[in-house]
């Protein structure tokens, strides 16, 4: 039987998204007011204080490979319209949208 690796199970299990997987969190800060290429999208959801679930968009860029972002209402709206054009399945329509080159925002 092949060891089990605790500390990888551990880190796999508090993943909300796999695109968070073995990159940093990217603040607001590092890419406001700058242009970014989105490259990849999924959704994460957490439970607020009230009990409600809470889902909101994680992004991949282009320019910050080791990098996601966990995005607000706007992108929200953007990425549940992208995945719904997929019939709902957010890992087609991210994936079409890194075939097409990703799309540039600004923050």
């Amino acid at each position: 039987m092949a060891k089990f690796n605790f500390k990888q199970s551990a880190q796999e299990s508090t993943l909300l998204s796999k695109l968070m997987s073995g990159r940093d969190k990217l603040t607001t800060e590092e890419i406001l007011d700058k242009t970014v290429t989105i490259v990849a999208f999924d959704f994460a959801t957490i439970r607020n204080d009230d009990g409600e679930d809470e889902v909101f968009p994680v992004l991949l860029f282009e320019e910050y490979p080791d990098k996601y972002y966990n995005s607000g209402a706007i992108m929200k709206k953007v990425t549940a319209n992208w995945a719904a054009a997929f019939g709902g399945d957010p890992e087609a329509a991210s994936k079409a949208l890194a075939d097409a080159g990703g799309i540039q925002v600004k923050f």
